[in-house]
C-alpha cells in the first residue's frame, strides 16, 4: 500500500483525529514518550559480508544495518534495513527523540503523531505548538501548522526538523510534508561523531513562527490584489494549457476546467471572488472536492488519493506557486490571452 505501513511491524500512534488511514493506534490525550516507546527500536550493526563459492568474503568498507526485534512484539530476531558505507552512522530513534524533546524544554507543545513506516525504515514525528499552532487567513479561515521530525536508517533521508501544514500519519503525508515544507529547519546527517543535541532550537523555533507569519502574509497579499472575470480567466487558461501547443485554441475539456475553477473563485465554499486569493481557493476546491480530483465514474477513494497526494495536490501546490509569482503571473495571463483569442 502506498501508506507504506507494514502490518504487524510498523506502528503509529496519533493524538485527537485519527489518521485517515485507520491503521493508527488513536489516543484521546498527547502522546508521550511511554506510550510510543514501542517505536524505540534498536538499530545494529555488523561486518556486511557475501558468501561467494561456499566461502564468506566480508566486503570492505561495507556494513549491515538491523533492527533489533528480540524485546519487542515484532517476530523474528533481527530485521534487515540497509547495507551502507562504514562511513554511514546509526542515530537512534530514541536519542533523537529525546534530543528533541529536551530542544523544546520552554516551549508549550503537544505530540500530534508518531511512528515508523516501511518496515522500520523511517521514523517520525509531528508536534503542535500551543502558541501560534493556527496559520490565520485573510478571509477569517484558518489551518494548522505542524513541526515534524523525520529520520531514515536506509540511506535515504537525513535526520530533518522542518515546518509543514500537513501532520505526518504515513509516507504519503511523509512526501507531501517534505513539498510543502517551509525554508526554517535544519539536517543532522548520519556520520560519524554527528551530535544529536540541537543547540539552537529557541532560534528555530521563533525563524519557524516567523515562516508561519510569513506564509499569512503572502496570502494577505493575494487577497489585496483585484482579479476580476477576464484576468481569472486569462490566467487560469494560460495555467492549463499545454505549453508546447500555446498557439492552438483551448480544447473543450480544457475550457471546461477553467470555467469551473473560475466559477469556484466566485461561487465556491466560503468563496465571494473578486481577488487572487478567492482564486487559489477555487482553484483549491477544484483539485480538492471538485471534478479535478476526477470524473463521476471515479471512486471517492481515488478522488481523495489525487486530491491529497497525487496529481491533484500536484496540481494546487504549482497553481499558487504561479498565482503567488507576479513575473509567472503575467506569463499565464499573457498565454491565456493568446488561447483565449484563438
Amino acid at each position: 500500500m502506498a501508506h507504506e505501513i507494514e502490518e504487524n511491524v510498523d506502528k503509529v500512534f496519533t493524538y485527537g483525529e485519527p489518521a485517515w488511514h485507520r491503521l493508527d493506534e488513536n489516543h484521546k490525550t498527547p502522546l508521550t514518550r511511554e506510550i510510543i516507546n514501542p517505536l524505540f527500536i534498536p538499530y545494529l550493526e555488523g561486518q556486511a559480508s557475501v558468501t561467494i563459492d561456499g566461502i564468506e568474503t566480508p566486503l570492505e568498507g561495507w556494513k549491515t544495518i538491523v533492527a533489533d526485534l528480540r524485546n519487542s512484539n515484532i517476530e523474528g530476531d533481527f530485521r534487515p534495513i540497509h547495507v551502507a558505507s562504514a562511513k554511514y552512522e546509526i542515530i537512534q530513534n530514541d536519542a533523537l527523540f529525546d534530543a528533541f524533546l529536551e530542544s523544546l524544554s520552554g516551549i508549550k507543545y503537544k505530540i500530534t503523531t508518531a511512528g515508523t513506516l516501511s518496515g522500520l525504515k523511517t521514523f517520525f514525528v509531528s508536534v503542535e505548538f500551543d502558541e501560534d499552532s493556527d496559520i490565520n487567513l485573510p478571509d477569517g479561515s484558518a489551518c494548522k501548522a505542524f513541526f515534524n521530525l523525520v529520520t531514515s536508517h536506509d540511506g535515504t533521508k537525513n535526520a530533518s526538523f522542518f515546518d509543514s501544514s500537513l501532520r505526518i500519519v504515513c509516507q504519503n503525508t511523509l512526501r507531501m510534508a517534505f513539498q510543502t515544507k517551509g525554508e526554517q529547519g535544519f539536517n543532522i546527517a548520519h556520520t560519524k561523531n554527528a551530535s544529536v543535541r540541537i543547540m539552537n532550537m529557541a532560534q528555530i523555533f521563533n525563524d519557524t513562527l516567523h515562516g508561519r507569519r510569513v506564509f499569512e502574509e503572502k496570502m494577505a497579499e493575494l487577497y489585496s490584489i483585484e482579479c476580476d472575470l477576464s484576468k481569472a480567466e486569462r490566467f487560469v487558461a494560460g495555467f492549463l494549457a499545454d505549453k508546447t501547443k500555446a498557439e492552438e485554441k483551448l480544447s473543450t475539456r480544457t475550457f471546461n476546467q477553467m470555467t469551473e475553477i473560475v466559477s469556484l473563485a466566485w461561487n465556491g465554499s466560503g468563496n465571494r471572488g473578486g481577488n487572487l486569493f478567492y482564486l487559489a481557493q477555487g482553484a483549491t476546491e477544484y483539485w480538492t472536492r471538485g471534478n479535478g480530483t476526477g470524473g463521476a465514474n471515479k471512486d471517492l477513494g481515488r478522488k481523495a488519493f489525487s486530491s491529497e497526494f497525487g496529481l491533484g495536490m500536484d496540481n494546487k501546490c504549482n497553481f499558487l506557486a504561479a498565482l503567488s509569482n507576479p513575473s509567472q503571473r503575467e506569463k499565464f495571463i499573457k498565454r491565456g490571452d493568446l488561447v483565449l483569442s484563438n
